[in-house]
């Protein structure tokens, strides 16, 4: 569950901006960095639409990342 990930991690990153150049770049930063939780606050400018990047920039990495798992485990199985 999405708080238990939460309550593991116990850190979240607040964007509270006067401009995002690029929200799905911004969270894959803080991904690499070790943060996996974002909350860009609504007195963000745009923010729906920064949002509706993230997720759109999220989906696309959890399919190549599921693409790589099934693929690994093809070539484990194939061993």
């Amino acid at each position: 569950m999405a708080l238990d990930g939460l309550a593991a991690d116990r850190v979240i990153a607040v964007v509270r901006a006067p401009a995002v150049p690029d929200a799905a770049a911004l969270c894959a930063a803080l991904a690499e960095g070790g943060i996996r939780w974002v909350e860009f606050t609504s007195t963000t400018p745009d923010v729906t639409t920064h949002l509706r990047r993230a997720v759109v920039t999220a989906a696309d990495w959890a399919e190549v990342t599921r693409r790589a798992a099934e693929f690994t485990a093809a070539i484990a199985a194939a061993r």
